[in-house]
């Protein structure tokens, strides 16, 4: 899936890296859970319960790709929590999308439709 300036798709083993990278940026990870930030590991764990979660549920979280750069961005999509067995949404962008303005509308969205 396409956007003018995104590509969502699903995630792709080279995207522990820079996964990593955007979840060790405290301004990043100030939006999730407690704030704690994740290393290398965390995050390969984190990729590998998300995508067992594709297969089990058929949908979970797209890698957000900028289209121009092929940079990874962050991911959104749904996502369906143990101890809440309901979907939501679920976000997280990297601090470079900020002078693009993608980070504050894409949380304000969020926000509205939370």
């Amino acid at each position: 899936m396409t956007t003018p300036r995104l590509v969502l798709r699903r995630r792709h083993e080279d995207d522990a890296l820079p996964m990593s990278a955007i979840n060790a940026d405290p301004e990043v990870t100030c939006w999730m859970d407690d704030g704690t930030v994740y290393n290398m590991q965390q995050t390969r764990a984190a990729i590998e319960v998300w995508e067992h979660e594709w297969d089990r549920h058929d949908f979970r979280l797209f890698a957000l790709e900028v289209r121009t750069t092929g940079e990874l961005a962050g991911y959104a999509g749904l996502s369906v929590p143990e101890d809440m067995p309901r979907v939501r949404n679920a976000d997280q962008a990297a601090s470079v999308t900020k002078p693009s303005g993608m980070s504050t509308r894409r949380k304000a969205t969020c926000q509205l439709s939370c």
